[in-house]
């Protein structure tokens, strides 16, 4: 149970810990750009009908918010897909994660998850831990960040033999963003974890995306996803899953 523990103790950590900073934040305010924000919900659906009558719905909500060295960010993430009435994606993420800058490009990080993907093996997986991270690059056209976390990891299967397992992970993640144009982004993520009890359970996840800016709240993005286990719950399971999705992204 004290494993448990550890992810809600990260869960909580995520909204007390900026309490802390109060009196901190209150004198950098003076210096520091008080609040920047960003909120954006994007959303795709794909019908096809005829030999092959298949539903696609996909959707992201983030919320991020800057106050002075405090940063928050929250993400959520669906994927659904049905072929001839009979479901064969169901995808749920959650994603939470606070940062404290420290000085410079430096800052500390605690972050916690919420995985339902069936389809993968996985009825469920929590996870949560504290890091650290680095600006690596910072100008107006390219940013690059890098983080490193220790996380426990806690799965339960919806296949195979094992109903469950708990383990201590090390992620790292790495963030680039290049400004092609003005109305023109290209992004990538690679997040990259690994169990330090076994090193061959590892997952290897990638985002590719293009936006494209229509108006100051409508924009067209296309993103490819790529999702790699090692060691598979159960070999009905494949070790890859890949989404091609394009999207509207509206700013809110």
């Amino acid at each position: 149970m004290y494993k448990i523990y550890f992810i809600v103790a990260s869960l909580v950590s995520i909204v007390l810990l900026p309490l802390y900073s109060i009196e901190a934040v209150a004198s950098e305010e003076n210096t520091v750009e008080k609040n920047k924000s960003n909120t954006r919900l994007e959303l795709s659906y794909v019908r096809t009908s005829g030999n092959t009558d298949t539903q696609t719905l996909a959707g992201k909500f983030t919320a991020d918010k800057e106050v002075a060295a405090n940063r928050y960010f929250f993400s959520g993430n669906v994927l659904l897909e049905e072929s001839n009435g009979v479901e064969t994606s169901n995808r749920l993420l959650l994603e939470g994660r606070f940062e404290r800058v420290l000085s410079g490009r430096l800052f500390v990080l605690l972050s916690t998850g919420y995985t339902l993907d069936k389809f993968s093996g996985y009825k469920y997986r929590l996870y949560g831990g504290p890091g650290a991270g680095y600006d690596v690059l910072d100008t107006k056209k390219h940013k690059l960040q890098s983080l490193l976390s220790f996380v426990y990891s806690y799965d339960e299967f919806s296949v195979g033999d094992e109903v469950s397992d708990s383990y201590i992970t090390g992620k790292a993640t790495g963030k680039y963003q290049y400004i092609i144009q003005e109305n023109i982004k290209l992004k990538e993520t690679v997040n990259y974890l690994v169990s330090f009890e076994q090193t061959k359970k590892y997952f290897l996840d990638s985002e590719t995306k293009v936006e494209l800016k229509i108006n100051q709240s409508l924009s067209l993005g296309i993103s490819y996803l790529v999702n790699y286990q090692n060691l598979l719950p159960s070999a009905e399971v494949r070790r890859t899953d890949t989404t091609f999705l394009t999207t509207l992204i509206f700013a809110l």
